[in-house]
């Protein structure tokens, strides 16, 4: 009898201890507020990403870039290229898996210098070209309650011209929005 009672305590402590670990990981253990929609809780800097994507093509080298300057804070659906057609500004900083096909290349006019966001709805990689240099991306942080998105990355950009390469891409179509961060 003392012996179920020995395990049954410790049966219980196993249990209030796996809770507060669980409570810990999750942080306060309250459930999260219900999202009205699936980008509602998008700061103002990035509310365009709410909005229906306009197309666009990939530009396949950088003077094709130039000549179509991305839009600031719209989303856009870019087509993407078959990636031995895309004549990159910079060898693409990681492995393109085999099966991943796609590509492409957008140019950004930085009006300053500062954070910039590049969030699109993919997981594939994605490369910022300034001056013939990649520029790291900083951490891409905790994900945005209640928006729906593949990726979000930030960079530290001067003002000028800018190059975003998007390489190892599954699909063909992928939707972009380049914003200053929020």
């Amino acid at each position: 009898m003392r012996s179920t009672r020995i395990l049954l305590s410790l049966i219980g402590a196993i249990f209030a201890l796996t809770a507060a670990t669980a409570t810990a990981q999750n942080g306060s253990g309250a459930t999260p507020p219900a999202c009205s929609d699936a980008n509602s809780g998008l700061p103002p800097a990035l509310s365009g990403w709410a909005k229906a994507p306009v197309p666009m093509s990939t530009a396949h080298t950088v003077a094709e870039a130039a000549r179509s300057p991305f839009p600031f804070g719209e989303r856009v659906a870019l087509k993407l290229a078959q990636t031995d057609s895309v004549a990159f500004a910079h060898q693409p900083g990681e492995q393109m898996p085999k099966q991943y096909i796609y590509s492409g290349m957008i140019s950004v006019r930085v009006p300053k210098g500062g954070d910039y966001t590049v969030m699109i709805s993919e997981a594939n990689w994605v490369d910022v070209v300034q001056g013939g240099q990649l520029i790291a991306a900083k951490q891409m942080g905790p994900r945005i309650a209640c928006a729906k998105y593949g990726k979000k990355l930030e960079f530290p950009l001067t003002s000028g011209d800018a190059i975003v390469q998007f390489f190892g891409a599954p699909y063909e179509t992928v939707d972009v929005l380049v914003a200053p961060a929020p």
